[in-house]
């Protein structure tokens, strides 16, 4: 049973985001608009001559039916009801079904409705693995090879159009293969970034770690001169500040603020010595500017003076 299982959740390839969910049902409302084209272009004479031609009553269900089930299978999808891969593997299917009669009903494959399949093809092979993609590329190439010989021995058609089946057929394997490419180069890059965010955040919470165990205080400014991050020790040097994230550094420690002013009117001298009468302590701090000094913050760094000494 769970090899069972095993075998067919590799068959087809789940959404497994909102994108993938989206591009699913573009791919229902395309069907949906589609049957709702076909079938008024039809009944109001507005398309070709020979569509339903050979058959009028046949062409007119096989479109009545289209209709009635890219709309189920439009609202199913936005429901969020039921199997993704049912709901694929059900949409090829009545996509070669219908088509296929619409081809037989027209005049064969001279009427270039199996383009329309094609589409239909692409479009799946984004959603599905490319053993069921090539699957469903041959299971139309063989609808339509099947509907040419009915044609034939029914007398609809006088002759085969094996050739014109057969180049259909080729491009039904091109646009599944193409597709598949496309949707595995996605999932590669879409796949690359998620782990490179992983990366960035176990990286970013590697250094807060590293940094609150510094014995060094460090303070991190905006371009506002307000705190956005310090470490425990520079919290300490600080003054043991209440709240200090987001507020401006001359608020928590003037002292330190004033330094920094006269640190940006002669920034060649790197360190300075700081007495604060409050702590009772001399600090020896260094300032470094963070990219761009129009637009970046400020590091600064903070040890006590004595220990430095």
């Amino acid at each position: 049973m769970k090899k069972g299982r095993a075998i067919a959740d590799g068959l087809v390839i789940l959404p497994e985001n909102g994108s993938q969910k989206r591009q699913m049902r573009l791919y229902f409302f395309y069907r949906f608009v589609l049957s709702l084209g076909l079938l008024i272009s039809f009944f109001t004479g507005l398309g070709p001559g020979y569509m339903g031609g050979d058959n009028p009553e046949l062409h007119s269900l096989a479109l009545v039916v289209y209709l009635i089930l890219t709309l189920t299978s439009l609202l199913l999808s936005l429901l969020n009801i039921g199997s993704a891969r049912v709901e694929y593997l059900f949409a090829l299917t009545v996509d070669s079904l219908v088509i296929a009669t619409l081809i037989h009903t027209s005049g064969g494959p001279g009427s270039g409705l199996g383009i329309l399949l094609g589409i239909s093809i692409a479009f799946a092979g984004q959603g599905l693995s490319g053993s069921t993609a090539m699957l469903a590329a041959a299971i139309a190439t063989l609808v339509l090879f099947v509907e040419d010989r009915i044609a034939v021995d029914t007398g609809v058609r006088t002759q085969t159009a094996y050739f014109s089946v057969a180049l259909l057929g080729l491009s039904y394997f091109a646009l599944a293969f193409l597709s598949l490419e496309l949707a595995n180069r996605a999932r590669t890059s879409e796949k690359l970034v998620k782990q490179q965010g992983r990366d960035i955040t176990s990286l970013t919470e590697l250094n807060e770690q590293v940094i609150q165990q510094m014995h060094t205080g460090v303070v991190i400014l905006d371009s506002r001169q307000r705190i956005k991050m310090l470490n425990d020790a520079a919290w300490g040097f600080l003054g043991r500040p209440v709240s200090a994230i987001g507020h401006p550094l001359r608020e928590i420690h003037p002292h330190l603020a004033n330094a920094l002013d006269t640190w940006l009117l002669q920034p060649t001298v790197q360190q300075r010595h700081i007495h604060t009468q409050a702590e009772g302590n001399d600090l020896l701090v260094t300032f470094q500017q963070l990219g761009d000094p129009d637009h970046s913050g400020l590091l600064i760094f903070i040890d006590d003076a004595s220990l430095a000494a």
